[in-house]
């Protein structure tokens, strides 16, 4: 069975959605029930293999899923050890870090509509969102073998 670019196929399936490469990391690592886990990607069983662009431009991200606290339900933890077997997973990794780091809370906040912000519960709760996953970098760094 041949297996398809993840990040490709999400950018051309799903255009009203995913709209750059760092909507669809967002998604993949930081949401839950997307149906996306490891096995989508292992050879001989996975329909996907990772394609993510070295050379892509970091960006901030718009929308990250909120935090969980307990690792059984982490999205990120299901594709650890992954990297090299199915695709470059420590790279998307990496940069979907970079971009939680260069987004301040300004920037992340603007992405927003008032009615989204009003949703989850305010100004507050998004910004809150935002600083535990910027808070929580360096584990995730750690936990993937991503050092700078």
């Amino acid at each position: 069975m041949k297996r398809a670019p993840y990040i490709e196929t999400k950018l051309h399936q799903y255009k009203m959605l995913y709209v750059d490469v760092i909507s669809v990391l967002s998604n993949m690592f930081s949401t839950l029930g997307t149906g996306i886990k490891a096995d989508s990607f292992l050879p001989g069983t996975g329909k996907y293999y990772m394609d993510f662009d070295p050379e892509t431009p970091v960006v901030p991200v718009r929308s990250l899923y909120p935090f969980i606290m307990d690792e059984a339900y982490q999205p990120y933890q299901h594709f650890v050890g992954l990297d090299g077997v199915c695709g470059n997973f420590n790279e998307a990794m990496d940069y979907f870090l970079k971009c939680i780091e260069i987004t301040t809370p300004e920037m992340y906040l603007s992405a927003w509509s008032s009615r989204d912000i009003a949703c989850v519960g305010g100004e507050d709760t998004v910004i809150d969102n935002l600083m535990v996953w910027k808070s929580y970098v360096p584990v995730i760094r750690q936990i993937y073998g991503i050092y700078k």
